[in-house]
């Protein structure tokens, strides 16, 4: 096992300068050479953490680490975390560094404001007397309106702290007092700053119109907050699902019955269609509506509209996946599926349990390099087995750049079926197939060169000896 332990001073300070070196790889003498570890804490302040108990007592090592990284004071000493500059330092650099400060430095007012002007939620590492300054707490909550968890009872059911508080983040309404969370100007403030905020407000608010109009337009999902009566106000709800089809959810029961706001809803987003009334799931316009903009939306429709070529198509142009939620008389249906194969080539592959069956079904899906390559997969012995066949995909595959990849899936069949027509195919062309290259799916590279370099597109043969693909 190599030994990647650096024991030299020199080299040590240097690696660490370029970043280069850990102080796990360094020595146990090293780790505890004031030098090395000044040239550490520089470059990243909480390697203090490795530092021996003589280092951690170092004022200068100290004081540089903070200054990188305020969070090292929690490594320092607990004479240091007592000094004021040193604490400042940290202070400035990541206010919730306080947490590591003396009780009696927790307790000045000129540093924890430091902290607190740097990250508000320094307040929580603050004396209880600075949790009730107002100046203090304003400045805290104004950085970090969830500082308010922190202030005093009274300053909690003051008007001004709690504008500031949720201004800057509209869930610290939480913390406030009963009466200003049925204030309608707070909650207003509140829930234009984060709709979810609703949630804390009263419940005279939660039914308010433009109450709750302004929360579900910042965030639809703070519809679920809203008063029952609001949930059915066809204006809030509509307003909600145009942002977000998906706040269909929380509507009201008449509303996921009413065809014009579940329409607004899954235009939208497509998935809303689960939310809606079993009797839109049936109406076709509906369920067209949602396919369209989310194919997979149709595994939500009715067993009926699931069977219908239109929506299914719709679907599955959107998306190709969507096939499989389809009925399995349509995806069984050969012509069906040839029409599909026109619009989605790819779409073939979900329609036959279990392989693919029909020449025509086959040509068609050789149009797409993935349609193509998942025939090569999926395709009965029977079908690849037909020399005819086996031409055109062989000159498809060609055309679209994917014959190795065709090669070495055919190959790993080991169908002889499929192998004999691979070499009559190749014996048209006055060419012989070695059976080294189709008993290993890693040939297939060899045996493109030899197929590529001797099929050309012109026929070999008369028109009647391959009718069965035409």
């Amino acid at each position: 096992m190599v030994n990647n332990t650096i024991t030299d001073k020199e080299a040590a300070i240097e690696a660490i300068q370029r970043g280069q070196c850990m102080l796990q790889n360094l020595d146990h003498s090293l780790r505890k050479d004031r030098e090395v570890m000044l040239a550490a804490v520089q470059q990243d302040g909480v390697t203090l953490r490795y530092a021996s108990e003589d280092l951690c007592a170092d004022r200068e090592v100290v004081l540089a680490a903070v200054q990188q990284n305020g969070w090292a004071l929690g490594y320092a000493s607990e004479d240091l975390c007592a000094d004021r500059e040193v604490v400042i330092a940290a202070v400035q650099q990541n206010g919730n560094a306080l947490r590591y400060a003396s009780e009696d430095l927790c307790a000045d007012r000129e540093l924890v404001l430091t902290a607190v002007q740097q990250n508000g939620d320094a307040l929580l590492a603050a004396s209880g007397d600075l949790c009730a300054d107002r100046e203090l707490v304003l400045t805290a909550v104004q950085q970090n309106g969830d500082a308010l968890v922190a202030a005093s009872e009274d300053l909690r059911a003051d008007r001004e702290v709690i504008l500031a508080a949720v201004q800057q983040n509209g869930g610290a309404l939480g913390y406030a007092s009963e009466d200003l969370r049925a204030d309608r100007e707070v909650v207003l403030a509140a829930v234009q700053q984060n709709g979810r905020a609703l949630h804390y407000a009263s419940g005279d608010l939660r039914a308010d119109h433009e109450v709750v109009l302004t929360a579900v337009r910042q965030n639809v999902t703070a519809l679920c907050c809203a008063s029952e009566d609001l949930r059915a106000d066809r204006e809030v709800v509509i307003a909600a699902v145009r942002e977000n089809g998906d706040a269909l959810e929380y509507a009201s029961e008449d509303l996921r019955a009413d065809r014009e706001t579940v329409l607004a809803a899954v235009r939208q987003t497509g998935w809303a269609l689960q939310f809606a009334d079993d009797n839109l799931r049936a109406d076709r316009e509906v369920v067209l509506a949602a396919v369209r903009q989310a194919g997979w939306a149709m595994q939500y429709a009715s067993k009926g509209l699931r069977a219908d070529r239109e929506v299914v198509i719709a679907a599955v142009q959107q998306d190709v996946r969507a096939l499989q939620f389809a009925d399995a008389t349509l995806r069984q249906d050969e012509r069906f599926v040839a029409e599909l194969a026109d619009i989605c080539p790819l779409g073939i592959v979900w329609c036959f349990k279990p392989k693919v069956t029909s020449a025509e079904t086959a040509l068609r899906a050789m149009r797409s390099k993935v349609g193509l390559l998942l025939l090569a997969k999926q395709a009965k012995v029977s079908l690849l087995g037909n020399p005819c066949l086996m031409k055109e995909l062989l000159l498809s595959a060609m055309e679209q750049g994917c014959l190795e990849d065709t090669l070495r899936i055919l190959i790993a069949k080991k169908k002889q079926g499929i192998l004999d027509a691979l070499r009559t195919v190749m014996a048209w062309y006055g060419a012989e197939v070695s059976p080294d290259l189709l008993t290993n799916a890693r040939s297939a590279d060899r045996l493109c060169e030899l197929v590529s370099g001797t099929i050309v597109s012109e026929s070999c043969w008369g028109p009647a000896q391959c009718s069965s693909t035409k």
